[in-house]
C-alpha cells in the first residue's frame, strides 16, 4: 500500500493485532489504493442482506449470535499435509521460514530464531498446529466465520473477549487446542459465540438472535423466525423438530457458478469484485482491511484469553488490548439501575418496541 500497490491479502490479514492496525493506517493513508482480505465467504450477499433487515429492526435489538467450525479427523487436524524426507535443512531455508530477520512493527520479529525453534519438518509442513506460526482454529478457521457474522450483525470490534477450551484428544505434539469457544461481548449490547471442535463434526446452527426474532443463516440465504416477547417465560426451548420459518430470503453469488469455477467459485467471485474495484476506483471491497482487522482482532484476543487464562477489553481509543476488570458488569448494572436505554448496532432504525420492555402495571409498586 505504501508503495502504491493494490493488495489482495490472504486471511488472516496479519499475524498480530498491532500489525492489523498498521495495515489499516496504511490503507487510510493511501486513499487511492484498493485492498481486500481473502475471506471467500464475503462474496456471498447473504451477510449484507441480513444486515439490511437487522438495521430495519426486523428482529429487534440484536442480542446474540453464534457461529461454529466443526471438523473431525483420525490423523489429527492439519496433519493431512504430508511430510517428505526431502524436507530437510539442505532444501529449506529455515531462517527465512521462521521470519526472525523481518519486522512489520519495529522491535517485533515475525518469528523465533533457529536457536529457539530448531528445524522440524512437521512444523514446516503443518505449521497451523504450533503457536509461533499460527493460531490453530482461532486464526485459520474462526476468522472466516467471524468476518461474515459480524458483517451481518453490524458490529466490528468487541468490547470484551474471553475464551475457553483445551487440547483434549489430539496429543500428537501440537500445542493448539482441539476444542475451544470464544465469547465476544459488544458495546452495542450484544454477544457473539464462536465455537468449534476438531474432534467431532456435528455442527450448531448459525444464527443471529434479536428481541423480536431470529435470523437462521442457511445455504442460499437465510430464514427469519419471529419471536413474541409478550409470551410468558417457560421451559427452555429444544429443537426436537425443525422450526418452520416465517420468511425465507434467498441470496446467492451472481456471475460465478460452481459448475464453471468448481468449489472455489466464491474465491473467484471475491477476486472478480476486487479487480472491478480497482478498475472503478471503488475502495470498499467486499472484505476491506478495516473489517479484516476487526475480525482478526476478535480471534486474536481469543487466543490471548485462552493462553493467558484472562478476559480482555478492546481499548477503541488506544486501539489496543487491555486486561479486563469488573467494570464491564458494573457499568451495565448501573445502566439498568438508572433505567437507561439500549445501545444499538450502527445504522439501526427499528421501532423502539424491539428494544425495550413493557412492564406490567404492578411494577409501579417496585
Amino acid at each position: 500500500l505504501n508503495k502504491n500497490k493494490h493488495v489482495y491479502c490472504e486471511k488472516p490479514m496479519t499475524k498480530t493485532i498491532e500489525e492489523a492496525q498498521a495495515v489499516v493506517d496504511a490503507w487510510n493513508k493511501n486513499s487511492s489504493m484498493v485492498m481486500t482480505v481473502g475471506v471467500q465467504s464475503m462474496a456471498d450477499p447473504t451477510w449484507l442482506k441480513a444486515n439490511a433487515l437487522i438495521r430495519e429492526g426486523r428482529i429487534g435489538h440484536v442480542a446474540q449470535a453464534q457461529t461454529s467450525y466443526y471438523r473431525n479427523s483420525n490423523v489429527g487436524q492439519w496433519r493431512y499435509y504430508r511430510l517428505y524426507q526431502e524436507m530437510n535443512p539442505q532444501t529449506i531455508n529455515w531462517d527465512m521460514f521462521l521470519g526472525h530477520d523481518f519486522e512489520v512493527i519495529k522491535g517485533q520479529p515475525l518469528g523465533p530464531t533457529a536457536k529457539d525453534e530448531p528445524f522440524d519438518r512437521a512444523v514446516f509442513a503443518q505449521w497451523r498446529c504450533y503457536w509461533p506460526f499460527g493460531g490453530g482454529m482461532f486464526t485459520d478457521l474462526f476468522v472466516h466465520q467471524t468476518t461474515h457474522i459480524i458483517t451481518a450483525m453490524g458490529v466490528r470490534y468487541p468490547g470484551r473477549v474471553t475464551a475457553g477450551g483445551g487440547l483434549f484428544l489430539e496429543y500428537d505434539g501440537r500445542n493448539v487446542p482441539d476444542v475451544t469457544c470464544i465469547v465476544a461481548d459488544y458495546d452495542e449490547g450484544c454477544q457473539l459465540m464462536v465455537t468449534a471442535t476438531m474432534i467431532n463434526s456435528y455442527p450448531i446452527e448459525e444464527v443471529i438472535r434479536g428481541h423480536l426474532g431470529t435470523i437462521n443463516l442457511v445455504d442460499g440465504g437465510f430464514q427469519i423466525l419471529k419471536d413474541d416477547p409478550s409470551q410468558q417465560a417457560g421451559k427452555p426451548a429444544r429443537l426436537e423438530k425443525s422450526v418452520t420459518p416465517d420468511e425465507t430470503v434467498e441470496a446467492k453469488i451472481e456471475g460465478y457458478t460452481r459448475e464453471e469455477w468448481g468449489n472455489n467459485f466464491d474465491t473467484a467471485a471475491l477476486w472478480g469484485h476486487f479487480l472491478d474495484c480497482i478498475r472503478s476506483g471503488k475502495r470498499e471491497t467486499l472484505c476491506p482491511p478495516d473489517l479484516g482487522a476487526a475480525a482478526f482482532t476478535t480471534v486474536a484476543m481469543g487466543v490471548k484469553s485462552y493462553r493467558e487464562g484472562k478476559a480482555f477489553f478492546w481499548d477503541k481509543n488506544g486501539r489496543k488490548v487491555t486486561e479486563a476488570d469488573a467494570s464491564w458488569a458494573s457499568r451495565l448494572e448501573k445502566r439498568s439501575k438508572e433505567h437507561g436505554k439500549t445501545h444499538e448496532i450502527a445504522g439501526y432504525h427499528g421501532d423502539q418496541a424491539g428494544s425495550e420492555l413493557v412492564p406490567p402495571p404492578y411494577e409501579k409498586l417496585a
